[in-house]
């Protein structure tokens, strides 16, 4: 039976899980907050573009921004992410690698995977804010489905 390292994201909080077998206990093997994540953008600063001044006469250009603060703080979040999971892989190089976190999300961690990173199976679902019991729960139903399916 394989060991699966099930990572629980969400823009808030990522939480990495390691399930052995198919009826293994979870046990959590780290975990990463992005405090950013849980305000509104008018918490994190100001994201107006400045102004400059152009060649002409009391002409002025406007800066823009190519993120919002809050996709810039979820950018770097899901760099700290990767380095956690890859911390993780490295420490078990045998276990596999699910990616449990709603389509946004998920597209952010896949922008930061390491191509390097091996094989991983995702699971597009967001179940970051389910209580633990519920969580472990879903958690061990996905490695049963995915047994099933390797079988």
């Amino acid at each position: 039976m394989s060991t699966h390292l099930m990572l629980v994201a969400d823009h808030a909080s990522a939480r990495l899980f390691r399930v052995p077998g198919r009826q293994g206990d979870c046990d959590e093997v780290t975990r990463v907050d992005n405090p950013a994540g849980h305000g509104h953008e008018r918490d994190l600063g100001s994201s107006a573009p400045g102004r400059g001044t152009g060649g002409g006469a009391g002409r002025h250009t406007a800066y823009e921004a190519p993120h919002s603060l809050r996709e810039h703080a979820t950018e770097v979040f899901a760099q700290h992410i990767v380095a956690a999971v890859a911390h993780a892989l490295a420490a078990e190089p045998a276990a596999r690698l699910v990616i449990i976190a709603g389509p946004e999300m998920l597209g952010v961690l896949r922008r930061h995977l390491p191509a390097s990173h091996g094989e991983s199976r995702e699971w597009p679902h967001s179940l970051a804010k389910l209580p633990d019991g519920e969580l472990h729960r879903r958690l061990r139903e996905v490695a049963a489905e995915l047994h099933k399916s390797a079988a």
